[in-house]
């Protein structure tokens, strides 16, 4: 049996798994038989995963502020509300109604308020203490 061979006889026996599981060794795996719990992931798939949601944290930022308000909007505060998406995801994101009318209206310092009114705020703290100057300053 050459190394293809081999490959594919594994991927067989392993069977694939998108969700994390607990295999016989009861340990948390994924993919193809990948221990998570006791290697990690590797930095290159940590960087494929970050660059991934990235991806869709801007095109949920996209839709949350809807495309006219977007294309208004200067690099820095969509990177702002690319921030606020990756880190809350769409449906939270959308919790933030008065953040999003704010946007569309082009009043950046009440978007701002908004972004401290809310219990995301203190949650996250250093984050959004520098998200809401971005907002502010653009």
């Amino acid at each position: 049996m050459d190394y293809e061979e081999a490959k594919e006889q594994i991927k067989q026996d392993e069977g694939l798994r998108l969700s994390l599981y607990k295999c016989p060794a009861n340990k948390l795996t994924i993919g193809y038989g990948w221990n998570i719990e006791d290697n990690g992931i590797p930095q290159e798939i940590a960087d494929s995963l970050f660059e991934i949601s990235f991806q869709n944290a801007k095109l949920d930022a996209a839709t949350y502020v809807g495309p006219m308000a977007w294309s208004q909007l200067s690099e820095t505060r969509r990177g702002v509300i690319i921030n606020m998406s990756f880190n809350l995801g769409l449906n939270r994101l959308r919790a933030f109604r008065r953040l999003r009318h704010y946007l569309q209206q082009g009043d950046y310092d009440k978007a701002a308020n908004e972004m401290i009114n809310s219990h995301w705020y203190n949650q996250v703290g250093e984050r959004a203490r520098r998200l809401v100057e971005q907002m502010r300053n653009g």
